[in-house]
């Protein structure tokens, strides 16, 4: 197994560098801790207490402290309250022990000036989560299994150390016998032998069966985890020249032409890589699918997971993140949140015609300060040439607006209180404000 690890260390890291290994104190972490002491390589170790097992998890940090100074290695310790942070955040205990360690590991990788962070994921380890990857559903991706290097899990980390598995093509039943030949020291976590959480129940109850029928199914499915990545890859080179092609990105989101959508022989998965990693769940995703396919009508069909929405037009599915009510006070000429105002004589040698995007109005009708907010139910406004007034919700669907469209609708406003709109920017004016002979000077509201 030494040489095993070492070349497995010089593949994942060619360039050397200090590692951070991350000790338990349990036998497959103390394995690996071992194994990187006999190689020489340069490398800490960082514990962390979860305070979740009394006395058994301080013994655990006590012997880990205990091998680190006879040995003369490095130590980081720390403790969490884990119970309360996962009361705090509505999570389960076993996320938020992932959540603290990951985040401390990565600010000691960034801080210390590690290169990489090791972990002792082991081939058992992956074949359990290949299959709770099957139980919960995770696309083609999640039947890869773990992969040997990859980036450390934190959300928003951008420091350069990797997170890496050296022990991932080893099973279990070798790091015993290795732990045993060599009288490594090592803690057996009581818990291990509780069926409460899911990666015990496979291990304790499931995998035993499985080993009955093939012994050697870890291999089998460390073949197959492999083949699953392949496939994989392949699937992301297709969705990178055939799916990525429909999607068009717009203010109000990303737009997905669904005539396109449709004519693609792949569309299924097409649509599931269009709408993986948006929070939809199975079921949302099947009617979405459906209604793409079918002849019923679409527009104003809108579906939504946590933080995003899928809606649709007549020939288009927009997928965007929804807004909240925007109001900015425009005391002058100058830049503003989406938009710029700016004062002109008139005239000034431009077209009264101005391109999609640019509005003209004669400032006399327009005083600063003036209210620009989004719409709400009930707003009106006189389109320019029209002698009556008209509902702007009216108005969106004569210029085909879709759902994410109107929600982003900037209007200008008469008055905070008023639902009188002097204009839709970037489309409409209301007649009232428009440009005549005895127009002297004009305020010009370009999008940006």
């Amino acid at each position: 197994m030494r040489k095993r690890f070492t070349d497995k260390i010089h593949e994942l890291l060619p360039e050397g560098g200090r590692v951070l290994v991350a000790v338990s104190g349990g036998i497959d972490s103390m394995c690996l801790a071992s194994l990187f002491l006999e190689s020489g390589h340069d490398f800490a170790v960082a514990n962390c207490n979860f305070n979740l097992r009394g006395e058994e998890a301080d013994g655990d940090s006590d012997m880990v402290r205990q091998w680190c100074g006879k040995n003369g290695i490095r130590l980081h310790s720390t403790g969490f309250d884990t119970v309360g942070y996962a009361r705090d955040h509505g999570i389960s205990i076993e996320m938020a022990a992932r959540d603290l360690r990951y985040s401390w590991f990565a600010g000691l990788c960034e801080s210390e000036g590690y290169s990489a962070l090791a972990v002792a994921h082991n081939a058992n380890d992956n074949a359990e989560t290949l299959m709770l990857n099957l139980l919960r559903g995770t696309g083609i991706n999640g039947l890869s299994g773990m992969p040997e290097s990859g980036r450390i899990p934190v959300p928003g980390y951008s420091g350069e150390a990797r997170l890496i598995r050296p022990l991932l093509g080893i099973t279990r039943a070798e790091i015993e016998a290795y732990v045993k030949e060599n009288c490594i020291p090592f803690r057996e976590d009581s818990t291990n032998a509780e069926t409460e959480y899911k990666r015990n129940k496979l291990r304790n109850l499931v995998f035993p069966v499985f080993s009955e029928i093939n012994p050697s199914f870890l291999d089998t499915l460390s073949r197959e985890m492999e083949h699953f990545s392949q496939a994989s890859r392949v699937l992301d080179d297709y969705y990178a020249i055939y799916g990525e092609s429909l999607v068009h990105k717009t203010d109000a989101g990303l737009s997905v032409d669904l005539g396109a959508l449709t004519a693609e022989p792949h569309r299924d998965y097409v649509l599931y890589r269009l709408l993986s990693g948006h929070g939809f769940n199975s079921s949302q995703l099947e009617e979405i699918s459906s209604l793409v396919q079918s002849d019923r009508q679409r527009a104003g069909k809108v579906f939504l997971s946590g933080n995003y929405r899928v809606s649709f037009t007549t020939g288009t599915m927009v997928i965007d993140e929804p807004g909240s009510f925007r109001e900015t006070l425009v005391s002058g000429p100058g830049k503003y949140d989406g938009f710029e105002v700016s004062v002109r004589p008139w005239p000034c040698g431009i077209e009264l015609k101005q391109p999609e995007g640019m509005l003209i109005m004669d400032s006399a009708t327009v005083r600063f300060p003036f209210i620009v907010r989004s719409w709400k139910d009930g707003d009106h406004i006189r389109p320019l040439g029209m002698k009556g007034e008209k509902k702007l919700s009216d108005l969106f669907t004569d210029l085909k607006y879709s759902i994410p469209e109107k929600e982003k609708a900037l209007v200008l406003a008469e008055s905070r209180a008023s639902s009188k709109i002097l204009a839709l920017l970037g489309r409409r004016i209301d007649d009232s404000v428009k440009v005549t002979s005895a127009t002297k000077e004009i305020i010009v509201i370009s999008s940006l």
